[in-house]
């Protein structure tokens, strides 16, 4: 479902804006101003990998390692911060209940006089 039809292409084909794309003039034009010496070619890119050490590249399986790990850490924060937030939000509550209290406790007794 997710996947366009061969309709739905030609209909965003008749709609788009055909001047955002690139011509083959223009596609030819940047070859002949490109400078090619940024770009590799197959025989760098063969040299590179002859000569890489591959012990510091990941694997695949090291990226999923990781990632459970993360994901394990990421749980224990969040557990955390939960933990610390009840502590914090107790302790604000345990402050106003003595305030509300300490002016109860002023206005049934009202305030000592002095001396």
């Amino acid at each position: 479902e997710q996947l366009a039809t061969k309709a739905d292409l030609a209909e965003f084909a008749t709609k788009a804006d055909l001047e955002q794309f690139a011509t083959k003039a223009d596609l030819a034009e940047f070859a002949t101003k490109a400078d090619l010496e940024q770009f590799a070619t197959k025989a760098d890119l063969a040299e590179f990998a002859a000569k890489a050490d591959l012990e510091q590249f990941a694997t695949k399986a090291d990226l999923e390692r990781l990632g459970t790990e993360l994901r394990g850490e990421m749980a224990t924060l969040r557990t955390d911060l939960s933990r610390d937030l009840r502590v914090v939000m107790f302790t604000i509550v345990g402050f106003a209940l003595a305030v509300v209290g300490m002016f109860a406790t002023i206005l049934v007794s009202g305030v000592p006089a002095a001396g």
